[in-house]
């Protein structure tokens, strides 16, 4: 999952005594705070994909897709609700989480600010698209170029985004085989990862994404 609290704010809802409540009840209070962050007819195309729990009581972790345990009632100690947002126009699928705690706090997860405000209020991009950034590094001769995952990432200290194209040992991982708990996460190397703007689809060399994607 990431690191859990990787929280850029935070919201209290308003007098709310957490006991067995639905996932879906949990679902309509994070809904309650992100649509604030798109346009309406975009929030529209928001799916609800998951979610992952520690239960109040035993600590035991649960987690499933939101569609099949909608109507399941749990007593959380914490739970984030995972969502998925697909751009037809990049060809890429956007994943954001928000987690609500057993104090009726609600956290937006940094994913949702990697996702560009163009993508949010249903503008265009005018991006390169997802094929086109895999055209370009297998083109830049990357490693592993018939094995290779794509994420849109926003670094620290810029205000472009850029398209992180990364391949991997076939032996180690198939990236056409979705999996069902999420990708493992693989060292970005100089050889196997290629990071595009995407607006004008430079290249930008390994150390110097570094750079502009270090903490403070």
């Amino acid at each position: 999952m990431g690191r859990l609290f990787s929280v850029f704010f935070s919201v209290f809802v308003s007098s709310i005594c957490f006991g067995q409540i639905s996932l879906a009840k949990y679902r309509s209070m994070t809904d309650s705070i992100i649509k604030a962050y798109f346009s309406s007819s975009v929030f529209r195309k928001a799916n609800c994909t998951g979610y992952f729990a520690q239960e109040a009581k035993t600590g035991n972790l649960i987690g499933g897709k939101y569609e099949d345990d909608k109507s399941k009632e749990v007593n959380i100690e914490l739970i984030t609700m995972f969502y998925s947002l697909k751009s037809e126009e990049l060809k890429y699928e956007f994943g954001f989480s928000v987690s609500i705690d057993s104090n009726s706090k609600i956290y937006l997860h940094e994913e949702i600010f990697d996702i560009p405000v163009c993508v949010r209020m249903g503008k265009p991009c005018y991006f390169i698209t997802k094929e086109r950034a895999i055209a370009r590094a297998q083109k830049d001769s990357i490693q592993y170029f018939t094995n290779l995952i794509v994420e849109m990432k926003k670094p620290k200290n810029s205000e472009d985004y850029y398209w992180v194209v990364s391949g991997q040992d076939k032996r180690n991982v198939d990236y056409s085989i979705k999996p069902k708990d999420g990708w493992q996460v693989y060292p970005k190397k100089k050889s196997n990862t290629r990071y595009l703007n995407a607006k004008t689809g430079e290249i930008l060399s390994y150390d110097e994404y570094q750079c502009i994607d270090k903490k403070d």
